[in-house]
């Protein structure tokens, strides 16, 4: 393997994203300026940028260790962190708000939180107390932020540089949507989209619709959709949404709205600039305008979490490559594990419980590594038979980014 190569991925692996991820998504300048606040212009590498903030306090239970703290607002996961689980600690989840979350006091009485339903045939507002009466339902899934990959765009996009940890997989418990729609009389003629609308509080004196969390997908995606009010078994903590969040299994994580308080089946969708101008596929160099696809749905994607450079020197011989793979609104298949960069590939082993069609699965491939150098990447396939990609797609916003070549391995082996 050429040294070139190790470098490359290394390099690949530093990269550090400029300006908000507020200014990505949309939003205004109120919002920008308060995260500009909380995070530098420019960001260091993972390593020193840990270690120059602390915790926020409404994440200040997370394990510090496991966390890169970005910002008040973007908290991601050590890749080496994630273990050989297939479910992610809370401990060790990622945190991404576009907004910074609702005071604490909001889930002192969890069932006491109300949410609007709109859009359907007898409109109502409900709480929280009131949907635990109606059903319940518990789902595994891949909670994933759209940017997670971004750090490897080497135009550095604007937004936090995430790596692979902006992801996990985590059970949500709660009320299908499909069953609230079925209390309410069923869709309106003209639903289209599903909208949710969030509850953080929105800066004075701006547009709401150019600050507020709203995000519409299509209204299949209610198919599986949840209105969750537990996470690993726990009430959602303040950090990840509670006391209410809508769950959009297969979608990227902004369409898991947060602190729900509205839930309208729409014609068209959000006036929001989240959904109007941020959070879309432009090309490079170009603003997101409502012509261009959205964030929705996520491919298929793996990564190898062991052996991780950030461990000691590896010693040559046998060893255990081990990652996680994932397939949006698939499942998985199978997954290949190539430990020359791509050039030849060997079928891994799927490992631990299959938790569904929404979470992701284990493998694991045992082989013997010389000494020198090695880039070890993972190609997943999934149950429709799609691919994941080699190149990540090309966008100003650092999106969706599936590339096996981006989210490879470099390690050097020695005698």
């Amino acid at each position: 393997m050429r040294s070139s190569l190790i470098e490359s991925a290394a390099r690949r692996r530093l990269l550090a994203g400029g300006a908000s991820a507020l200014a990505a998504a949309g939003l205004g300048r109120a919002a920008l300026a308060a995260e500009q606040k909380a995070a530098p212009a420019a960001a260091a590498p993972p390593a020193l940028a840990s270690a120059a903030k602390p915790l926020p306090a409404y994440a200040a239970w997370k394990q510090p260790d496991a966390m890169i703290v970005h910002s008040a607002n973007t908290i991601e996961t050590r890749r080496e962190a994630f273990g050989s689980g297939v479910v992610t600690p809370l401990r060790q989840l990622y945190v991404r708000n576009n907004l910074p979350p609702p005071d604490e006091s909001i889930v002192a009485d969890r069932d006491a939180w109300v949410i609007e339903i709109a859009g359907v045939a007898k409109p109502m507002s409900l709480s929280v107390g009131q949907l635990k009466s109606m059903g319940l339902q518990t789902l595994a899934m891949v909670l994933q932020c759209s940017g997670n990959g971004r750090g490897y765009f080497p135009n550095k996009p604007s937004g936090t540089p995430w790596q692979v940890g902006a992801a996990g997989c985590v059970i949500w418990s709660g009320l299908p949507v499909s069953v609230l729609v079925e209390h309410c009389g069923g869709l309106s003629a003209a639903a289209v989209y599903m909208t949710g609308t969030g509850g953080e509080k929105l800066p004075d004196g701006l547009d709401p619709n150019m600050v507020m969390v709203e995000r519409s997908v299509p209204k299949e995606a209610m198919r599986d959709a949840l209105l969750a009010w537990e996470l690993n078994g726990e009430p959602i903590p303040l950090a990840h949404g509670g006391p209410l969040r809508l769950i959009v299994p297969g979608y990227t994580g902004v369409n898991s709205v947060k602190y729900i308080k509205r839930l309208a089946f729409t014609e068209k969708e959000s006036p929001a600039a989240i959904q109007q101008t941020g959070y879309r596929l432009a090309p490079p160099g170009q603003k997101g305008d409502p012509t261009q696809p959205s964030v929705w749905a996520m491919g298929v994607k793996s990564w190898i979490n062991t052996p991780n450079p950030a461990a000691s020197t590896l010693k040559a011989g046998r060893v255990v490559v081990q990652g996680v793979a994932f397939g949006g609104t698939n499942g998985i298949k199978q997954v290949e594990v190539s430990t020359d960069g791509g050039k030849n590939w060997r079928k891994a082993e799927l490992v631990g419980p299959d938790l569904g069609r929404y979470a992701w699965r284990q493998f694991a491939l045992p082989v013997e590594l010389a000494t020198g150098e090695h880039l070890l990447v993972s190609r997943a396939t999934d149950t429709e038979g799609r691919v994941q990609d080699e190149e990540r797609p090309q966008n100003s916003g650092g999106y969706i980014n599936s590339s096996w070549r981006d989210h490879g391995v470099a390690v050097v082996v020695q005698a």
